[in-house]
């Protein structure tokens, strides 16, 4: 098997993560001048509040900007899958890979299925696009142990 890689481009999520960022800053103004003038008693509070969440949200911006080696890597050793919130790769060896399957709910993802225990989630948001997951949902498909069925 060749090294493939699946690189992270999580555009429109950055953008939503901008917009939500710009609101919260707006809302935080807002109470802020609210509170100092007296008409809201928890103003400031709700400010602060305000300001804290977007904050969370530049910094969720920045964890998730494109970078080299962000993404994932298929090869013969096994799969390795980035961390945006951490700083080492996620190594799983292809004996340790049970199943893997796709599931729609709000947002479609791939799940890794782990032995002897666990779950790995792939959001098709953070690939990009639609036919870059689909490749590495075709990737993992081709080298995955196959459940058993019955006769």
């Amino acid at each position: 098997m060749s090294v493939r890689f699946f690189a992270f481009r999580p555009r429109g999520l950055r953008r939503t993560l901008v917009a939500a960022a710009a609101l919260a800053v707006v809302l935080s103004a807002w109470a802020l001048a609210s509170g100092v003038r007296g008409r809201e008693p928890l103003g400031t509070l709700r400010a602060l509040v305000l300001a804290v969440l977007a904050v969370g949200f530049g910094v969720g911006w920045v964890r998730l900007r494109p970078r080299p080696d962000f993404g994932i890597h298929l090869d013969t050793a096994g799969i390795d899958v980035s961390r945006p919130w951490g700083r080492h790769s996620l190594h799983i060896p292809w004996t340790h890979l049970g199943a893997t399957r796709t599931e729609r709910r709000p947002w479609t993802r791939l799940v890794l299925e782990l032995r002897p225990e666990g779950q790995v989630l792939i959001a098709e948001r953070l690939l990009g696009s639609k036919e870059a997951f689909l490749d590495l949902v075709k990737a993992l498909d081709e080298r995955a142990v196959k459940p058993p069925t019955d006769a």
